[in-house]
C-alpha cells in the first residue's frame, strides 16, 4: 500500500499528526483484510506477499501477524484488532 498526501497551504503540527496517524492506521488495516473480498485475512507468501482470507488462500499459510502501528511525535501506537484503531502503548517523555 502507498499513500501520498500533500496538503495545500500551511500545515499545522496537529494536521500533520492527523495525516501521519491516518497513514499508519490505513497501513495497519491493510494487513488484516483480504485484498479480493474484504473478509478478515492474513499476510501470506506464495511467490509474492499478499493478504487474503482463508477461503482464497489457495494453500498458502498465514505469516505471523504484524503488530502494526508506529511512533508519532513521541507516542508509540499499536493497532488494536478489537477497537479497529490505533491505541497508545507508550508515551515517551524527554529523557526516556
Amino acid at each position: 500500500m502507498r499513500i501520498d498526501a500533500t496538503a495545500a497551504g500551511i500545515v499545522t503540527p496537529e494536521i500533520r499528526l492527523a495525516l501521519d496517524k491516518a497513514e499508519v492506521l490505513a497501513d495497519s488495516r491493510s494487513y488484516r483484510f483480504c485484498e479480493s473480498c474484504g473478509k478478515p485475512g492474513s499476510l501470506r507468501d506464495k511467490r509474492m506477499l499478499y493478504v487474503t482470507c482463508e477461503d482464497l488462500a489457495d494453500g498458502a499459510a498465514a505469516l505471523p501477524p504484524d503488530e502494526g502501528g508506529g511512533r508519532l511525535d513521541g507516542i508509540a501506537y499499536e493497532y488494536d484488532d478489537e477497537a479497529g484503531d490505533l491505541v497508545v502503548v507508550r508515551v515517551e517523555r524527554e529523557g526516556d
